[in-house]
């Protein structure tokens, strides 16, 4: 596992506490406690995502998350994502796209090519609640990641899969963007 000066830190929060069957919810609202003083707790607190996607969608979407209180981790390979390098950058690696949908979130640099890189997401895993990647199907299942291999590991783990094109069928298997799509 390799780390760039220009990334967070792996990330050392300890694993989750078990989540709470919800009861009934306090009659008191988010501006009431607000104007209380009371501290707001967020709707996704205690939450943890992974969030293993590139470029805009599946970013956007994991920031929305974090917006709400998760605490999401992204795991990026060691080129890290492209949008890095999309647009104008005060710091190299730190473009204006990336840092727009990228806020709230830890991140980590893994190499899932590796053996020992695989461990240490299985073990990210093992804490995780949700895990969203836009790496093709084809892709995770040559790294042993389906998402039957990681719900054997954690049976509560939400897996979202975002990818242009169905698992099977003529385009199966290809890359997309938008504009390939439409």
């Amino acid at each position: 596992m390799s780390q760039s000066p220009n990334r967070a830190k792996q990330p050392t929060r300890p694993p989750s506490p078990p989540r709470k069957s919800a009861g009934k919810s306090s009659p008191v609202t988010g501006r009431e406690q607000q104007a209380s003083g009371a501290a707001t707790v967020q709707p996704l607190a205690g939450v943890r995502v992974l969030d293993m996607t590139t470029v805009v969608l599946g970013p956007y979407a994991s920031q929305m998350l974090g917006d709400h209180g998760a605490d999401v981790i992204k795991i990026e390979s060691p080129e890290g994502d492209s949008t890095r390098a999309t647009g104008p950058a005060k710091e190299l690696g730190m473009a204006a796209a990336f840092i727009g949908a990228n806020r709230s979130k830890r991140s980590i640099v893994l190499d899932l090519k590796q053996e020992s890189a695989r461990e240490v997401l299985m073990v990210l895993i093992d804490t995780a609640d949700v895990l969203i990647y836009s790496t093709r199907p084809q892709k995770m299942a040559a790294l042993g990641l389906t998402p039957a291999a990681l719900r054997k590991r954690n049976a509560n783990l939400i897996v979202v899969g975002l990818h242009g094109f169905a698992e099977s069928g003529p385009y199966a298997g290809r890359p997309a963007y938008d504009d390939i799509i439409q």
